[in-house]
Order: C-alpha cells, then structure tokens, then sequence
C-alpha cells in the first residue's frame, strides 16, 4: 500500500467506521467487509476489474451492485462500495478493509496476528496457537493464517510490526550464519 493509498483508505475507513459505530453495527460491517476481502482475494477479475479505467462510473457501480448483490452485505458496505466505483477507488477497496478491520481490532483492544506455517494449520493447530498466544499476550488476538511452503516447517508470527521466526528456514539461516562467523574468525 503506497503513503496516498493508505491516507484514502484510511478517510474511507474512518467514515465507514464512524457510521458502523454509530448505527451499532461494527461486528456485522466487519464481517462483510472480511467476506469482501476474501472474494477479492480469491478473484484476479475480481481484483483487475477494480482498477479497470475503461468503464464508466455508473458501469463500474452498477457492475459491483450485481457482484455483491447475493451477498447480503450491510447497506453500509453497499453504499462504500458505490461511492469507491463513483469515485474510481475501487482499487482501495482492499486497503479499505483492512483499515477498517485495524480500527475495529483497537477498538475492541484486539490484536491482529499474521501466522504463517509451511502447510495448513489443522483446527486444532490453530486453537492451540491462538490460546498460547493471546496467553503470552494477555490480550485477545485475530489470527490471519497463511501458507508458506518455503519455511520448510515451524512458523512465522507477525505481531504489529515485528516478526517471531520460529521456522525451520530461519533456523537453518541462523546456523549457517554461525558457521561461517566461525569460519571468519
């Protein structure tokens, strides 16, 4: 996300965030926005068609309308993303999201956690991890897992802005490290 991107999505966030707050209903409009944000992940269309410039205003809205229409989105979602499609911010709409879901995780003094494994966490991974760490943190966390085959085994955690290695990869790195520090000297 570049500085301008985030300082929109951030605008946009806040508005939606003020209105959710005021119309008690944040849980249900970060739900929708979560589903929204997993439809756009799951959808290259989906995503190249955000930031396709050949459509007019109203296409682009009235394309989003049809889109999330089986949704049932909370009118404010709705009504988010037709100001996005009229103002050709649809491809904010990500970075939208997820400031919003920042706002609600303050809000509710909740931490969001990235979790990375090599595999799938089974559902029993998952509780277990989650439990350990909202016990080490003594705070509630929402965890957003993610594959990634490369750290062999074990996991990352991102908390904020610092990242826990715990995997077999960083491991090795850290070993070789060490060997040739030993080597040098």
């Amino acid at each position: 996300m570049t500085l301008g991107l985030s300082l929109v999505a951030g605008r946009y966030a806040k508005a939606l965030f003020s209105l959710a707050k005021e119309k008690n209903v944040l849980d249900q409009v970060a739900d929708d926005l979560k589903k929204l944000k997993e439809l756009f992940s799951q959808s290259e269309e989906l995503r190249l068609f955000a930031v396709d410039t050949l459509l007019s205003r109203p296409q682009q809205a009235e394309v989003m309308k049809k889109v999330v229409s089986s949704l049932n989105l909370h009118d404010l979602v709705i009504r988010l993303l037709g100001v996005l499609a009229e103002r050709r911010r649809m491809g904010a709409f990500e970075d939208v999201a997820q400031s919003f879901l920042g706002l609600m995780a303050k809000e509710k003094n909740i931490v969001p956690v990235t979790i990375v494994g090599a595999t799938t966490f089974s559902d029993q991974q998952q509780k277990t991890v989650t439990t350990l760490l909202e016990q080490s943190l003594q705070r509630k966390i929402t965890a957003e897992w993610e594959i990634d085959p490369s750290i062999i085994g074990g996991m990352l955690v991102k908390i904020g802005s610092t990242l826990y290695d715990c995997s077999l990869a960083g491991k090795l790195q850290r070993v070789e490290a060490l060997g040739h520090e030993a080597i040098a000297a």
